[in-house]
């Protein structure tokens, strides 16, 4: 649930870490539940990031297009129309509209986060310049690839490191509650309170400072 917490404020929700402060002093228990079933609200509302393994199967398609004997926007805009994991939409709309390919292309920088901004290039050199463009395709395509297995191999090798975090986060909070029921509740007034409100906001704060940490080095 922390790990949730620590995501939702690395999410640029740092208002969030004053609510759950003030909550934390006044009621631990009602705070930890609030900020935790907001933060599983957000988490299930953010849009999926587009996966390498996405954008390969995206330029095996529109390499296929273009094999065809299919043009630059007509190929995209076919493979485009038979996309159904990137949100490429937007790029589809311009093609549609007749846009510059220039400016029709900009949002796949962003959309294939990947490889999106050497393939706006290749796409608009091969059109511009009426060079092969099938290879420079079929590059990407491997590229995305490469990166899918590097990804893989990734999470092989970090799966120890992060149950370890996982594991470090979660016992304080089970240890925290285990007490509580045992105690019956926190002691009002006294240390006991104060004592959960610091540890259940510190270890919040430091979970956002990883999160943050981890989108930067994204």
């Amino acid at each position: 649930m922390l790990i949730l917490v620590g995501v939702m404020i690395a999410e640029r929700l740092p208002w969030m870490l004053v609510v759950a402060a003030i909550g934390m002093a006044l009621h631990p228990l009602m705070a930890l539940v609030i900020v935790t079933l907001y933060a599983v609200w957000h988490w299930m509302r953010r849009d999926p990031r587009p996966t390498p393994a996405m954008e390969s199967a995206f330029y095996q398609r529109l390499l296929s297009e273009l094999e065809s004997g299919s043009s630059v926007r007509t190929g995209l805009a076919a493979a485009i129309e038979a996309e159904r994991d990137l949100d490429l939409a937007a790029v589809g709309r311009r093609l549609r509209a007749g846009m510059h390919l220039e400016y029709a292309l900009e949002p796949l920088n962003h959309r294939l986060p990947h490889t999106g901004v050497l393939a706006r290039a290749a796409l608009l050199l091969g059109s511009e310049t009426g060079g092969e463009i099938r290879s420079s395709i079929a590059d990407l395509g491997a590229m995305a690839r490469e990166l899918t297995e590097v990804e893989r191999q990734v999470g092989v090798h970090t799966a120890q490191a992060r149950l370890s975090a996982l594991l470090v986060g979660v016992l304080p909070l089970v240890a925290a509650l285990g007490l509580m029921v045992a105690r019956g509740g926190v002691p009002d007034p006294g240390i006991g309170r104060t004592l959960v409100a610091v540890g259940l906001g510190l270890q919040i704060v430091g979970l956002g400072f990883v999160g943050l940490m981890l989108r930067g080095a994204a």
